[in-house]
């Protein structure tokens, strides 16, 4: 029987590598898991009234300007993350676009950026 699993696994391995690698890429957003999350129940009342900026399109612009950092295009991450910052007024956002100018050694984006936050949170 081991003869007969072998061979299924093996071909699992890839998509297995693959979903973990979102999975890691999703906890790199948004910090900790669900799971390790308390229960709102136990949260401040203003805690658990508080509602996420981010929705699905926000969700999906943000993984491809990381995906397009990583895939080595960082002036189309750059454009997609500062879009997304503008849209939500989030200084994390900002800040983000601002690291990826800098990493790209664009300057100008880098105070583009700088400057789009100052406008949006004065």
């Amino acid at each position: 029987m081991n003869t007969l699993l072998a061979p299924a696994l093996r071909s699992c391995l890839p998509r297995l590598s693959h979903w973990l690698g979102w999975c890691g890429l999703c906890t790199l957003l948004w910090g900790a898991p669900a799971v390790a999350q308390t229960p709102a129940s136990t949260q401040p009342a203003s805690a658990a009234s508080a509602k996420s900026a981010l929705d699905a399109q926000l969700f999906y612009q943000l993984l491809l300007g990381e995906i397009s950092l990583q895939r080595g295009d960082p002036g189309a991450a750059y454009s997609l993350v500062l879009d997304a910052a503008r849209r939500s007024r989030d200084g994390q956002l900002f800040q983000r676009a601002i690291q990826m100018a800098l990493q790209a050694r664009v300057g100008e984006s880098a105070l583009e950026a700088a400057r789009a936050w100052s406008v949006s949170d004065p």
